[in-house]
Parts: structure tokens; C-alpha cells; sequence
């Protein structure tokens, strides 16, 4: 299953200061600590999902040329640690309560580079979710 439409609780530092609890503990990433692509296991904390939100254990991210430019800090950002990688498949780890009509604990469900899309508009309905209106 895909995800778009709901919000997703997950550690990617790199895209929203939400998806990890910076000092926390019990989450791990890999993650780069400079430009030169020095990685390291970095232990953060996840926070509990909201009604609309679905955690996923992640087991597969990709890397693109966009990850590479951010861990290059070529966008102007020099926040380090990050995880880059923003497409993952993984398995739900926990469902809040508005999201569990859909899914439940253990489904495979991916996410894509496009997410908080509304999945009923006309671009939605083409699969061109990245041009939602």
C-alpha cells in the first residue's frame, strides 16, 4: 500500500524537525555527520502518532540525487546529523485511530517522494499526485 494521504511518523530529520524527538531515545537512522558522506548509527526518539498518523518501521529507503545535494549542504542547509533517503518501504508499527480504517499493524505500505496529497482531485485520480490541487 501507498501512503500519500496521511501523515507519517518517521525519522527523517532532513524533511521535518516533527518526524524525530531530537535527544530522545529507543529510534536509530544512519545518518551522515558532514559533507564528506561520513555515516553513523545516530540514536533519536519517534514521537506517538497522532488520530491521523501511521508509523512504519522502515526496512528500504532510496537515495536520490536531491539526498545527495542536501547531504552536500547545497541548498544552504548544514544540519548534521541527517538521514537522507525520503522514498521508504517499511511495515506499520502503530496506527492512530482515524487512520485505522485503512491500515493496521504489520501491513507493507510504502511511501513516496510525494506525500499530504488529497488523492480526490483530478490530477490525484490520474496518479500525478505531485500536481495536486
Amino acid at each position: 500500500r501507498h501512503l500519500s494521504r496521511y501523515n507519517i511518523s518517521i525519522s527523517f530529520p532532513a524533511f521535518s524537525k516533527m518526524a524525530c524527538v531530537v535527544g530522545g531515545k529507543g529510534s536509530f537512522m544512519l545518518a551522515a555527520v558532514n559533507k564528506e558522506y561520513n555515516m553513523k548509527r545516530v540514536e533519536i526518539g519517534r514521537p506517538a502518532p497522532g488520530p491521523e498518523d501511521v508509523a512504519i518501521d522502515i526496512h528500504y529507503c532510496g537515495i536520490c540525487h536531491s539526498d545527495l545535494h542536501t547531504v552536500n549542504a547545497d541548498w544552504g542547509n548544514d544540519t548534521y546529523p541527517l538521514a537522507p533517503g525520503h522514498e521508504i518501504g517499511g511495515v506499520v508499527r502503530e496506527v492512530g485511530a482515524k487512520a485505522a480504517s485503512k491500515f493496521k499493524v504489520g501491513d507493507k505500505v510504502s511511501v513516496g517522494c510525494m506525500v499530504m496529497s488529497c488523492m480526490t482531485c483530478g490530477f490525484c485520480d490520474q496518479g500525478f499526485e505531485q500536481h495536486c490541487a
